[in-house]
């Protein structure tokens, strides 16, 4: 994304400042600390979620294997961490209220769910969350719109070099 003189390539940079600059005190990213405090650390757990889901996405829906056992496992820890600590007793991430975090890491889930048909039934409270996520029509329309690219993507033979 550039703005002026500014350039940003990475998705959670990019929702901040937009949100930072155009809409300072947006639901998705409220101005109070105490919000913008729980919205950061959700996307924190998604930097380091980010590399074990894209591990298993790649193996799975790429290469067409079978996931490592230990990077299950590890995905499985994260997914229990993000079902019993982010989401027990809340709405959404943290919070009631939806943020760019449960945008982020529910795109995330969508496609560990629809890509790589990774089972969420152990995780009620991500199954549950995911459900409210998808229930938003825009939100929905989107993260359907993106799924649907990347398959049409995997659908292309990968450019041998």
């Amino acid at each position: 994304m550039e703005d002026g003189e500014l350039y940003l390539n990475e998705s959670r940079a990019i929702m901040r400042y937009l949100i930072n600059k155009y809409s300072p005190n947006n639901q998705l990213y409220p101005a109070a600390p105490i919000y913008r405090a729980r919205i950061d650390s959700a996307l924190e757990v998604d930097g380091s979620f980010a590399p074990i889901h894209g591990e298993l996405i790649w193996k799975v829906v790429f290469l067409g294997q079978e996931p490592d056992p230990e990077v299950k496992n590890k995905l499985d820890e994260s997914l229990k961490f993000i079902d019993r600590h982010m989401l027990e007793g809340f709405a959404y991430l943290y919070g009631q209220h939806m943020s760019i975090a449960d945008i982020i890491l529910g795109v995330r889930m969508k496609a560990l769910e629809t890509l790589a048909k990774y089972p969420l039934n152990d995780f009620p409270n991500i199954e549950r969350w995911l459900l409210r996520l998808m229930g938003d029509k825009r939100l929905n329309r989107s993260i359907t719109q993106l799924i649907d690219l990347i398959v049409q993507a995997l659908s292309k033979p990968l450019p041998v070099e």
